[in-house]
C-alpha cells in the first residue's frame, strides 16, 4: 500500500498560522497546509499538510516528527493522513472523558486513545485556569 502524500499535525498551539507551517515545510515538498477551525472558528489543534508525493509526505515525516515546533515549546505530532489530496475527508468526533487525575496530561490521553485507534489526531486535557488541575 502506498504512503499517502498527506500528513496530519495535531496538538498545535492555537495561535499557529498556516503561512507558518507553510515556512516550517516549504523545503519538503509542501503543496497545501489547512488548518481546521471549529463553527466559533476557535482552532482545532491540528492542520492537514499536503505534499507533492508520498515520498515527500514519508520525508517531511522522518524529518520533523518529535521535534520542537519553532517558536514554542511544543512538539511536532505528525501521523498519516487517510484523507487529503482530493480524498473525501473522514468525520471528524470530539470526546470528552471526565475524572480525570490530576496527574494526567494531553501525552497520557493521546497514547492511550492511539493504541486502540490509529485515526486518533489529538489530545488535550481540559484544564481549570486557577489550579491548572483537570476539570
Amino acid at each position: 500500500m502506498a504512503l499517502p502524500a498527506s500528513l496530519i499535525a495535531s496538538d498545535l498551539p492555537g495561535n499557529r498560522e498556516e503561512a507558518e507551517l507553510r515556512a516550517i515545510f516549504r523545503h519538503d515538498g509542501l503543496t497545501n497546509a489547512r488548518l481546521a477551525f471549529s463553527a466559533s472558528g476557535e482552532s482545532c489543534g491540528y492542520a492537514t499538510l499536503d505534499f507533492e508525493s508520498s515520498d515527500a509526505a514519508s520525508h517531511a515525516l522522518a524529518r520533523h516528527e518529535g521535534r520542537v515546533i519553532p517558536g514554542h515549546r511544543a512538539l511536532f505530532k505528525l501521523t498519516l493522513s487517510t484523507s487529503g489530496s482530493g480524498r473525501p475527508p473522514l468525520p471528524s468526533y470530539r470526546l470528552c472523558v471526565g475524572n480525570l487525575a490530576a496527574s494526567v496530561t494531553d501525552a497520557d490521553v493521546y497514547e492511550a486513545f492511539k493504541t486502540l485507534s490509529g485515526d486518533v489526531v489529538g489530545a488535550r486535557v481540559a484544564l481549570h485556569k486557577g489550579s491548572k488541575h483537570c476539570k
